[in-house]
């Protein structure tokens, strides 16, 4: 029995030996390619530095290399994944992360929310599938709010065994949309269109501060006018937004009562001259939906563009960096502690 026992104690000790030496291979790995990040993206390589910061993690999750991801996402111009990477940071680092570095890391996050937008579907069929640019999101009967990148998007929603819907949108950076489809006909569903928001303009924490040049008059009139401009284009936004908003309201109890007027119009089946001439107003009815329909989206589009316009002025102005200043205002952690 005591030779048994050794035996078992030796193999425990072996195995034991063998898992900690193979997880000293693995911690290598991850700093070799947490290094290797580091000096690529010393060297503007973002994409090699990005591929190398995801390898690390890969091979040894922690934190840092989260950080260090959302840096080369930055970089890049990819504010969706930065944003996913930054608070995934958070969230792992927790009380890990110094609080000057939070702070950094929340307002870095509100810039890159600044640059995209916000994307609510609904779709009123029941076990309907909804998709974003050819990729499932969800199901009936609500999907989001998705953070999604500023420009156009496909946006469909279908049911096996019956044809679906699509809808292509257009979206600015700060804009948030709701996107609501009916079972109706597609020639008059109308689409859900929430007033577009203006996105806080606040700049990302510089690296480190350089020494302040003197003003020039001259510099400092351009600043205010570059900052009225981009408040005036905010303003005129939010007017278009708020007048698409309320031709919308009106045109969906429009699209209630042709609904109403539709429905009792099947219930009676056809009839004479006035069930035909009731039938004649409603189509026209739909048609003139249709129409005010299109002008709220154009509506709504023009006020997030230039509600859009006026918050990249004001942000840009803002995250502009000093003469002599780095060029990037990106950090990497220099370090690890895998």
């Amino acid at each position: 029995m005591q030779h048994k026992a050794a035996l078992v104690l030796w193999a425990l000790l072996c195995a034991r030996g063998a898992q900690a030496q193979a997880e000293d291979v693995v911690r290598e790995r991850a700093r070799e390619h947490y290094a290797r990040g580091l000096e690529l993206a010393g060297q503007g390589q973002y994409e090699s530095a990005l591929a190398e910061f995801r390898a690390a993690y890969q091979e040894r999750p922690h934190y840092a290399a989260l950080y260090n991801i959302g840096q080369a996402y930055i970089e890049l111009d990819r504010s969706v994944e930065a944003i996913l990477a930054l608070e995934r940071y958070l969230a792992e680092g927790k009380d890990q992360i110094s609080p000057e570095r939070a702070q950094q890391v929340h307002q870095q996050i509100a810039v890159q929310k600044a640059r995209t937008a916000e994307l609510t579907v609904t779709v009123e069929a029941p076990g309907a599938s909804i998709s974003l640019d050819g990729i499932a999101v969800g199901g009936a009967p609500r999907v989001g709010p998705l953070r999604v990148s500023a420009g156009t998007h496909d946006v469909a929603w279908s049911v096996a065994g019956m044809p679906g819907m699509s809808r292509t949108v257009v979206l600015s950076a700060g804009q948030t949309l709701e996107l609501a489809f009916s079972s109706a006909p597609a020639s008059i569903a109308l689409p859900s269109i929430s007033a577009p928001r203006s996105p806080l303009a606040l700049a990302p924490a510089a690296a480190l501060p350089a020494p302040a040049p003197l003003a020039d008059p001259a510099d400092a009139l351009a600043d205010s006018s570059l900052d009225t401009l981009g408040y005036v284009l905010g303003g005129v936004g939010l007017v278009l937004g708020g007048v698409a908003l309320g031709q919308y309201f009106w045109n969906r109890a429009r699209y209630e009562q042709w609904q109403a007027e539709d429905a009792a119009l099947g219930n009676e089946g056809a009839g004479g001259q006035d069930h035909r001439q009731r039938q004649l107003e409603n189509n026209e009815l739909a048609a003139s939906i249709e129409r005010a329909s299109h002008w709220t989206v154009a509506l709504s589009v023009a006020g997030g563009a230039f509600v859009a316009s006026g918050a990249t002025l004001l942000v840009v102005h803002a995250s502009a960096p000093a003469p002599g200043g780095r060029d990037s205002a990106t950090l990497f952690l220099l370090q690890g502690a895998w």
